[in-house]
């Protein structure tokens, strides 16, 4: 259990994070080595940020030591990268974590492995697939894993469990949460058939930060990737961009599922991905994997194209909001858009949730004083964050003749605006700041201001290759750094 300790407090200094679990261990022998260092020591590990140093140099046990008696309660077990049980496929990526939790039992895992994966909202044919996919890759020997959200991964989980055969789920959370509290029995029956494997200690709540992390896990202990109904903007895609870091092929099943679930589909299809025909009982996908790997056919898809669609996607998503909004498409207007709103002159008053209508003051650096501002004559602020706009007002918001001047500005808005709930939970549950960056995204932060810049322009000011920049600047927006603006521009949040 010392050993054990010592390992959970370095992972806990890390943040939970894998970036510089290896360059740690490449100057010290173990955790405990690196507990007992000195500051200069740990000085000469020039990777690590400041903010990691400073938790590393605090040298405090208390918080690990209640994990791991917390682990024990409940039976979860701790496996630090040093562990012979410890995954293989996960210890051989960049960024492993320093240990993982596990409730279950993954003494198969190193076995053939294969991750399907999809959307949260799957048409009937896109849940029959995953379903009976991962029935039949259970009954020839390989596991599935997924990470237990609703929808594809539900199915897939479903499909293995019916077969009597292990399934692995990697949650965003920890193995202990009520996350999705209607997959509890699902997360029951996985933890008695395969494992519930998690990067978080066991009560840590999940966050729009952490499942996005954790696909690179699901990627990782995966020979392979499948995907089953993908739209642009997706956690699916996120994992697919991982497999391709990580050189794991990407098999997407075609079926008569509905186009709008499917764009981010045929993408990795236009890019390389290999398709699976439901047809053929998916026999493609369990030659692949249990082929030798000097036999493999191997698949080549540009990880830099991926990624600037991904980015494209997410661009075109904000300017469609937006100009639904403008063009009176729809009259909700989510809150994070307020203040671009103001800025740009599209309204003139926002009302306080508590006081009269008054108008609304900006400090020097655009922020709202109001910390709930919502807009229009009738008072309503529903429980999503969203804003109302009055039709009914005296006055339109603006005139035509404004909307099509204005339009043209969209460009350059900076979405900032969060809720205060969401702000509560990233402090609570998250501590990142600028220092604790890579030294790449670091680089790429420092050229990026308040004024909209394309990315090409990031390039040449970093003075980096097109492929290092991409990866920082998903880093960046994966911690909430900066935004993606319409056009391959990014400002800072």
């Amino acid at each position: 259990m010392e050993s054990i300790v010592y390992w959970v407090w370095l992972h806990n200094a890390l943040n939970y994070r894998g970036n510089n679990v290896k360059a740690l261990l490449g100057y010290f022998k173990d955790a405990r080595s690196i507990y007992c260092a000195d500051d200069e020591e740990i000085d000469k590990c020039s990777d690590i940020t400041p903010s990691e140093k400073e938790r590393l140099c605090s040298r405090s046990l208390s918080d690990a030591q209640k994990i791991v008696r917390r682990c024990k309660g409940i039976n979860c077990r701790i496996l630090p990268i040093c562990d012979e049980k410890y995954p293989d496929k996960l210890r051989k990526i960049d960024d492993p974590p320093a240990v993982i939790f596990v409730k279950g039992d993954i003494s198969h895992i190193d076995e053939p492995c294969a991750a399907i994966v999809g959307t949260r909202n799957p048409s009937l044919s896109g849940k029959t697939m995953a379903y009976n996919c991962a029935a039949e890759l259970s009954k020839n020997g390989i596991h599935i894993i997924s990470g237990c959200a609703d929808g594809i991964d539900t199915q897939a989980h479903k499909g293995a469990l019916q077969t009597g055969f292990d399934t692995y789920a990697v949650l965003g959370g920890g193995v202990n949460h009520k996350y999705l509290k209607k997959n509890q029995l699902l997360r029951t029956e996985i933890s008695k058939h395969g494992a519930l494997i998690s990067e978080y200690p066991p009560d840590i709540e999940p966050t729009e930060y952490t499942f996005p992390l954790r696909n690179r896990i699901i990627s990782a202990l995966s020979d392979c990737t499948i995907v089953v109904e993908a739209s642009k903007i997706s956690g699916t895609m996120i994992t697919a961009e991982y497999s391709i870091i990580q050189k794991k092929p990407i098999f997407v099943l075609c079926g008569d599922y509905k186009r709008a679930l499917s764009d981010g589909a045929d993408t990795l299809i236009e890019y390389g991905a290999w398709v699976s025909d439901k047809n053929n009982g998916y026999a493609d996908i369990i030659k692949w994997i249990k082929e030798d790997d000097s036999e493999r056919k191997h698949q080549d898809i540009d990880i830099d194209s991926i990624k600037i669609f991904r980015r494209n996607a997410k661009q075109d998503k904000k300017q469609a909001e937006l100009n639904n909004v403008l063009s009176f498409k729809e009259t909700v207007v989510y809150k994070k858009n307020l203040r671009d709103m103001y800025i740009l002159g599209l309204i003139d008053k926002v009302f306080s949730s508590d006081t009269d209508p008054k108008d609304i003051e900006i400090d020097n650096n655009n922020e709202y004083k109001e910390s709930k501002p919502y807009v229009g004559k009738e008072k309503k602020i529903n429980k999503r964050n969203k804003i109302v706009i009055s039709e009914t007002a005296d006055e339109p918001l603006f005139s035509a003749s404004e909307h099509n001047d204005k339009k043209d500005d969209i460009n350059m808005l900076n979405i900032t605006e969060k809720t205060v709930k969401n702000d509560k939970k990233q402090a609570k549950n998250n501590d990142f700041s600028a220092d604790m960056l890579t030294e790449n995204a670091r680089a790429v932060y420092d050229t990026i201001s308040d004024t909209p810049i394309f990315t090409d322009q990031i390039i040449s000011a970093a003075g980096m290759s097109i492929s290092d920049v991409m990866s920082s600047l998903t880093e960046l927006e994966l911690y909430g750094f900066i935004v993606p603006l319409p056009n391959g521009k990014y400002v800072r949040k």
